[in-house]
């Protein structure tokens, strides 16, 4: 005779689980997946915040067959299971207030371990027998740990996601409230101001400070880069200030000089920006375009046509005023430095950007 499985909803019973639980079971078991849920910025995280996402997705059910060991009626197996899905939440949380008093990092059988006891710890005597609680617990938590991770697999990220879009769109209003706030009608209207110089003291204004501040940063984390910039070292001064009235404005341009960490392959990661940022530059300075720049302009050139990636020459003031770019750089609009009018920084940004200054 063919024995029932009983049913778990593990969405159902996700739902209120917080995320400093699930990192705390997941950097333990060394899961990135969960140990991840960290990295969701502190502004927008907090306790179910998986919620919004779980109920919107369908649910995901754990079949847990009957053990041939049980002796009672099938449903009271489904009232044991049902059961465990209305205590998940505690039994997260148990897992989490055991691994902060461990002395030493934990293995994954000292966590599987904790999650066993935790689950005998919520099973009430009225569904188990006390010497049947660890038999139960045993038998239902290496699936429903495999379940858990499944379903929060697209949770996860998809929160992280909206979370991260979330924090940085409220950057970007506190940034417009401040530039708004500190742009006067006589600096709109006074003639010959470049349009990266309208707003003055919100530069030095220590709130827009930290904003970018964080906004770089988690770019950086992100390896989201606004621009790949193209250079001859021989220009190496000019290129890192241009990069420094870049990020004051919360750009943040890859530059190989900073962004390559020390003792790996240089053109390898040169290579996989190549494919990713979303802007290119091609600074022309004091000498031609050879060697390494050369093959960087050509791979820009390459990515236009595979996916319409812009390529901004940008022409600075040691470059002689007569310079003619090779044929392909050409077809692109250049930025030079060697007009005021239009604002070159602000026409480089809007290259970068697509905001018009």
């Amino acid at each position: 005779m063919e024995r029932k499985a009983a049913i778990i909803n593990v969405s159902k019973g996700l739902l209120n689980v917080s995320l400093v639980a699930l990192s705390a079971v997941g950097g333990a078991t060394g899961n990135p997946l969960l140990a991840g849920a960290a990295a969701i910025p502190q502004a927008v995280s907090s306790s179910g915040i998986l919620k919004p996402f779980l109920e919107k997705k369908r649910e995901e059910h754990l079949e847990l067959p009957i053990p041939p060991w049980w002796t009672g009626e099938p449903q009271s197996w489904q009232t044991v299971c049902s059961s465990i899905e209305y205590r998940l939440p505690e039994i997260i949380k148990g897992v989490e207030d055991r691994l902060h008093k461990e002395t030493s990092y934990p293995s994954s059988a000292v966590i599987k371990q904790i999650f066993i006891e935790q689950v005998a710890q919520q099973l009430s005597p009225w569904e188990v027998q006390p010497q049947d609680r660890y038999l139960v617990a045993g038998y239902v938590t290496p699936p429903l740990i495999e379940k858990t991770t499944q379903v929060l697999k697209m949770a996860v990220d998809t929160t992280r996601q909206d979370a991260i879009a979330q924090w940085l769109a409220q950057i970007a209003s506190t940034l417009d409230t401040i530039q708004r706030a500190t742009v006067t009608p006589s600096s709109l209207t006074s003639p010959g101001v470049p349009a990266t110089q309208v707003v003055s003291t919100a530069a030095e204004s220590p709130q827009k400070v930290q904003v970018i501040a964080a906004l770089l940063e988690q770019k950086r984390q992100q390896s989201a880069y606004d621009v790949y910039i193209s250079y001859d070292e021989a220009d190496e001064t000019e290129v890192m200030d241009m990069g420094e009235k870049l990020k004051v404005q919360g750009i943040l341009p890859w530059l190989d000089l900073l962004d390559v960490r020390p003792g790996t392959p240089e053109m390898r990661r040169q290579e996989e920006q190549v494919l990713n940022i979303p802007v290119s530059a091609v600074v022309v300075g004091k000498n031609k375009i050879v060697g390494k720049q050369e093959l960087q302009m050509y791979s820009f050139i390459g990515q236009f046509i595979e996916r319409n990636l812009p390529v901004i020459p940008v022409i600075l003031t040691s470059a002689p005023k007569d310079l003619k770019l090779p044929p392909y750089l050409g077809n692109f609009r250049r930025v030079d430095f060697h007009r005021s009018v239009p604002d070159p920084m602000g026409q480089f940004i809007w290259g970068i950007t697509g905001k018009r200054p």
